[in-house]
């Protein structure tokens, strides 16, 4: 699937099997692209991606977006910090640093 990350990256849309329940997923929360279940849809989806320029660019910056807004460091490290806290390993962020936290100057 780093493939098809990187394809949206680039504008691409992506043609992905039906069967394949971590791509298809990826294309179906995305929009960037179609999925296909035996060879007549692939051929047609094919088809149908090659002949139209408006649904090519439509279909790449929509997983262009996905990517960006689901991929990008602050979004994994979010999910990460969310997760940890979760399972109890880190406490939530405080709303104030407390009086006289980090107040203290080096060597005093």
């Amino acid at each position: 699937s780093i493939v098809i990350m990187e394809s949206w990256l680039q504008g691409t849309p992506v043609i992905v099997h039906a069967q394949c329940s971590v791509t298809r997923d990826h294309v179906v929360r995305s929009g960037g692209g179609i999925y296909f279940a035996n060879r007549r849809e692939f051929v047609e989806g094919v088809k149908t991606i090659r002949s139209s320029s408006a649904l090519r660019s439509a279909l790449g910056a929509a997983g262009r977006r996905y990517v960006q807004e689901e991929y990008s460091w602050p979004a994994v490290i979010d999910r990460f910090a969310k997760a940890v806290q979760l399972f109890g390993l880190l406490a939530p962020p405080a709303e104030q640093t407390p009086a006289g936290f980090l107040s203290a100057s080096p060597g005093s």
